[in-house]
C-alpha cells in the first residue's frame, strides 16, 4: 500500500517541526508564502547530579548530530555547514527554505498542487 505524505507549511514551522517536514519526499515538501521555518540546535534542562546532567548532555548531542546529518542529507550540503547553520536559531521565509532545500516548491492557490 502506497500512502505517500505530503506536507504543506503554513504558518509557522519550528524546531522539531522541520523534523517531521523532513518525513515527507523533497518533492512532497511545499509552503504557503507566508510561512516562517526555524532551525536551531536541540535544548533541554535537567537536574539532578553532575553523572546525570553529564548523561543528559552527551545526550542532546547525540540528537544535534542527527537532526544536523539529517537536515545535511536533505539539503545536499556538508553537515559542517547546517552545523554552523543551527549553533543559533536560524529563520528563513519560504524562499529562504526553498533555496536552503527544506522545501520543494512555493504554493499559492490549489492549482500549484498539480
Amino acid at each position: 500500500i502506497s500512502a505517500p505524505l505530503r506536507c504543506i507549511c503554513a504558518g509557522l514551522t519550528a524546531s522539531a517541526a522541520v523534523i517531521v517536514l523532513m518525513a515527507a519526499a523533497k518533492k512532497n515538501r511545499l509552503s504557503l508564502p507566508s510561512a516562517r521555518f526555524l532551525i536551531h540546535q536541540p535544548s533541554g534542562g535537567v537536574r539532578g547530579s553532575v553523572a546525570d546532567v553529564k548523561i543528559e548532555a552527551d545526550e542532546i548531542l547525540k540528537i544535534r548530530r542527527r537532526i544536523n546529518v539529517l537536515i545535511a542529507e536533505q539539503k545536499g550540503q556538508p553537515v559542517e555547514k547546517v552545523e554552523e547553520d543551527t549553533r543559533r536559531n536560524y529563520w528563513m521565509d519560504a524562499r529562504e527554505a526553498l533555496d536552503y532545500g527544506l522545501i520543494s516548491k512555493i504554493v499559492s492557490s490549489r492549482k500549484d498542487l498539480k
